[in-house]
């Protein structure tokens, strides 16, 4: 039964920061095995506590503790205002339910899982080492009050209880021992991404890192893209999605971008009915409805939706690709940024985005924020399948007149 409410605890905080970085594949996995472990509770034998609606008040409780933290980390604060009384909420729900006691160890496991995950989502590496050592503490009481065994193996992490491989970066961490932990497929891989190792700690676990997500997303659009001379409409939007998370390493001055960029991949999301409409298809359909690409372009179509996440994401290729050892980092953003918003922008516009930009962090500290090894060659990869998509979205919106 421990096992279990830590199986169920760590999944949901998993599935709420995999959903708020768009690992919809890893979310939706996670969702499912904390149903799984869901059941088993309600299964569990010659325990009276677990009846259905106790442990329907308990997933509960972890959904809202881990969209708190989820939401908190990416700065929905009205969210996750709501979702902290939705704790509260499930928490004297389960007290009636079972006992003061074990509502209060589940509400403690289920807060350590849900920061454990926000905080390893955003890198935020040694408040995720802390949270991941309050979480197994929590686990053993609540193992002594269940009168079982923790289990101290698995931390249901996703395809990331990423940490990085540098003991440094996580001062004073020791952990307790956790085993063979293993790593499922994330992001949008299929199949085991690799076991970690034996050993006592955190730090020398596999890692997928942000850039190694976009470059699946976008090997698959550039992959269907070549197959068919178009280029996919739901493999574009997730790629995209994927690729806004690379925008928190420049800086929290310029994370700006990353709402705007939402905003116009949602705009194109809410128009795919399929997975093989192309874009090409959704632009010229808007473009007949209207009577010209020109008059397409309105608040909340595909077409307004596609002109402005693709002139971001063109300021991040352009970016990556001056980036040098012998440009500063907000120098390469401003030639990004010169190449692709900049002359669509307002005088207004322009200077607070000059702000941002001499605020940028140094460039190694957001390569490490990119990718925790061989970061040049991952860029390259990256690039590799990203320009080519880019390109051809950019002729497009040219040949139509859509691009300036």
């Amino acid at each position: 039964m421990a096992e279990d409410l830590q199986q169920l605890t760590l999944h949901a905080a998993w599935s709420a920061a995999n959903e708020r970085s768009f690992l919809w594949h890893s979310a939706s996995r996670d969702r499912r095995t904390m149903d799984e472990a869901a059941l088993r509770l309600q299964r569990a034998p010659l325990n009276p506590a677990f009846t259905a609606e106790a442990v329907e008040a308990m997933k509960q409780l972890a959904l809202c503790a881990a969209w708190h933290a989820a939401n908190q980390r990416r700065f929905c604060y009205s969210d996750a205002e709501k979702d902290r009384r939705g704790v509260e909420f499930y928490a004297e729900l389960l007290e009636r339910l079972t006992s003061r006691d074990l509502a209060g160890l589940i509400k403690r496991l289920a807060w350590d899982a849900a920061w454990h995950a926000a905080n390893t989502r955003s890198m935020m590496w040694k408040d995720a080492a802390k949270d991941i050592r309050n979480f197994q503490r929590t686990a053993l009481e609540l193992s002594t009050f269940l009168g079982g065994n923790a289990d101290t193996n698995e931390d249901g992490d996703s395809e990331g209880f990423r940490t990085p491989d540098s003991g440094s970066e996580v001062e004073g961490f020791e952990g307790l021992p956790l085993g063979r932990m293993p790593q499922g497929a994330g992001g949008y891989g299929a199949g085991a991404a690799g076991a970690a190792g034996d050993g006592d700690g955190i730090s020398n676990l596999a890692t997928r890192s942000v850039l190694d997500e976009a470059i699946l997303g976008w090997r698959e659009t550039s992959t269907k893209m070549r197959e068919k001379s178009q280029i996919c409409a739901a493999s574009f939007v997730k790629a995209a999605l994927a690729t806004i998370v690379i925008f928190d390493s420049f800086g929290k001055l310029l994370q700006s971008f990353q709402a705007d960029m939402r905003k116009n991949a949602k705009m194109i999301q809410q128009h795919v009915r399929n997975d093989q409409v192309s874009l090409q298809d959704l632009i010229d359909g808007e473009c007949k409805q209207a009577g010209s690409y020109a008059k397409a372009i309105v608040e909340g179509s595909a077409a307004m939706g596609l002109l402005w996440l693709t002139r971001a994401l063109r300021l991040l290729e352009k970016t990556l690709q001056v980036l040098d050892e012998e440009q500063q980092l907000h120098r390469c953003i401003q030639l990004g940024y010169e190449a692709s918003l900049r002359p669509h922008h307002n005088f207004l516009t322009r200077n607070v985005i000059q702000a941002g930009i001499r605020a940028a962090p140094s460039r190694e500290h957001f390569l490490s924020k990119l990718c925790q090894e061989n970061p040049k060659e991952k860029i390259q990869e990256f690039l590799k399948f990203y320009s080519p998509v880019l390109c051809k979205a950019h002729e497009y919106l040219l040949n139509c007149r859509l691009e300036t």
